[in-house]
C-alpha cells in the first residue's frame, strides 16, 4: 500500500535470504534513480520489482498493478524475511506472502553424470569435490588405487567415499555399475551444485589422467577436468613427478592456443622428451567435447597440461583446466 503522500524521504528496506545467505536491498528515490510516487500502490510495486529484479539470482515482476512476484532463477531458493520503512512513511505498508499464490512450477532437482575412463595406475588417487549453491564444499576422501582397477570399480569406490561424507539431504552419488556416477541433488530448492574437482593424481611416475591421451585412443575424453584452477591465484598441481621448472633449460614448454585437440597433442608430442616432461597449451571447447563433459560449455577456453611420466617423448596423460589459458598458468603451478 502506498504512503499517505509522496514526501520524497521514504525508504523501504527489504531483508531477504537467498540459498541460506542473508542480504538486503533498499528501495528509494536514490536507489532507483528517479522520483517514486510513494503515494501510488502501483508505483511502489514497480519500484520494488525493479530493485529485486536487479538482484543477481532473482526475477521480480508486477501482477495486478500492486502484487510483486519474486522467484529464484535456476533453482535459487529465495525468501523475503522482513520489510522495514523509514523517512516520512505514514501509511506505507507491504505484506509478505512467501510461498503463497500464484502457484509456481516446482523446481527440478539437478542431476549430473561423471564418467571414469581407463584403468587405474598403482598409487593413483581419485578426488571428487562438489560445491553447493551456498558455498558448502563436499570433499570425498580420496581413493588410492592398487593398480588395474576397472572403470566400474573406480567409479564405485569414488561414489562410496563421496556418500560417506555428504551431509544428509544434499547430494547423493549413485554408482551406475558401468564406470559412471550420477550425482542427484536431494533438495530441489537448494539452488543446485557444481562439480569443482573430479580428477586423478599420478604417483611414482604413473599417469595423472584416466586413459590414453592419443586422439587415436581415448583422446580428450581421457583428460581429468579441473573447473576452478587459479581463481584465487594460489592453486597448484601435483602429479607425483618433478616440480615445474621454467626458462630455456626448464622442464616445461608452452605454446599458443591450438585449433583442435589433435593439433595440441601433435604439438605436445613434438615438445616432450629430453628435459621436457610438461607441455601446456589451450583450445576452445567444441560442441562434441561439451556434450561429453558436464563441466564444459561450447566455446570455453580449455587449458591442456600434457605430461610425459616415463620421459620417452610421448604424452602419458593430459589435464583439462577450464577457463585457463597460457597467461594464467606457469611452471611454478606444478609441484612435486
Amino acid at each position: 500500500y502506498g504512503d499517505n503522500s509522496d514526501d520524497d524521504t521514504e525508504v523501504i528496506t527489504i531483508n531477504y535470504t537467498m540459498n541460506n545467505i542473508v542480504n538486503a536491498v533498499v528501495v528509494s528515490d536514490a536507489s532507483v534513480g528517479y522520483d517514486i510516487n510513494m503515494a501510488s500502490d502501483a508505483a511502489v510495486a514497480d519500484a520494488v520489482a525493479l530493485v529485486l529484479d536487479g538482484v543477481n539470482g532473482f526475477s521480480a515482476t508486477v501482477e495486478s498493478d500492486w502484487y510483486v512476484v519474486v522467484e529464484g532463477d535456476d533453482g535459487n531458493k529465495c525468501n523475503i524475511d522482513s520489510i522495514a520503512f523509514s523517512g516520512d512513511d505514514g501509511g506505507l505498508n507491504i505484506i509478505i506472502n512467501n510461498g503463497a499464490a500464484p502457484v509456481l512450477q516446482a523446481d527440478v532437482a539437478q542431476e549430473s553424470t561423471l564418467t571414469v575412463v581407463g584403468t587405474a595406475t598403482v598409487g593413483e588417487t581419485y578426488n571428487l569435490t562438489v560445491t553447493l549453491k551456498d558455498g558448502t564444499e563436499i570433499i570425498a576422501d580420496e581413493y588410492e588405487s592398487v593398480g588395474g582397477e576397472t572403470e566400474a570399480q573406480i567409479a564405485a569406490a569414488i561414489a562410496t567415499n563421496f556418500n560417506a561424507v555428504a551431509p544428509a539431504g544434499t547430494v547423493n552419488a549413485v554408482d551406475n555399475g558401468d564406470g559412471t556416477i550420477t550425482l542427484d541433488d536431494e533438495n530441489a530448492d537448494d539452488g543446485g551444485f557444481t562439480v569443482t574437482n573430479f580428477s586423478a593424481s599420478g604417483a611414482f611416475g604413473g599417469s595423472g589422467a584416466s586413459g590414453d591421451p592419443d586422439p587415436a585412443a581415448d583422446g580428450l575424453a581421457s583428460a581429468d577436468i579441473i573447473t576452478d584452477f587459479n581463481q584465487n591465484g594460489d592453486d597448484v598441481i601435483s602429479l607425483g613427478l618433478a616440480a615445474g621448472i621454467g626458462g630455456v633449460s626448464g622442464n616445461i614448454d608452452f605454446a599458443a592456443a591450438q585449433a583442435s585437440y589433435g593439433d595440441a597433442y601433435t604439438a605436445a608430442s613434438g615438445a616432450l622428451g629430453g628435459n621436457v616432461i610438461y607441455f601446456f597449451t589451450s583450445i576452445e571447447a567444441d560442441a562434441a567435447y561439451a556434450a561429453t563433459a558436464d563441466e564444459v560449455n561450447e566455446g570455453d577456453t580449455v587449458g591442456l597440461l600434457f605430461f610425459d611420466a616415463d620421459n620417452n617423448g610421448t604424452p602419458d596423460g593430459v589435464i583439462a583446466l577450464i577457463g585457463v589459458d597460457g597467461s594464467m598458468f606457469a611452471a611454478g603451478d606444478i609441484i612435486a
